[in-house]
């Protein structure tokens, strides 16, 4: 019986490339996980932006609930008057 040396070399390799492989593949596994749950900048700026903009229209409901006139409430962005959704939009022909 001879010694067959790429035999040997082939089971040594087996046996230490089995553990390191899979020490390997959980490693790519949580990284691509913890990659995945990161909230990025612009998102965590979108929700904070959410959550403010909730809070102010729950404000905002309160005070007309409680008896506050919409005209004396701050208006939101883009609103050109506090009753600008309840006015009726302006006759193009009149001048």
């Amino acid at each position: 019986m001879t010694i067959r040396p790429d035999l040997i070399v082939s089971v040594l390799v087996a046996a230490l490339g089995s553990p390191l492989l899979l020490s390997l593949a959980q490693a790519v596994r949580r990284s691509w996980m913890q990659r995945r749950d990161i909230e990025t900048e612009v998102q965590r700026w979108r929700r904070q932006a959410a959550a403010w903009e909730t809070t102010c229209w729950a404000t905002r409901s309160l005070a007309v609930q409680a008896g506050v006139p919409i005209d004396r409430l701050p208006r939101g962005p883009g609103e050109t008057s506090a009753t600008a959704a309840h006015d009726p939009p302006p006759d193009p022909g009149a001048s």
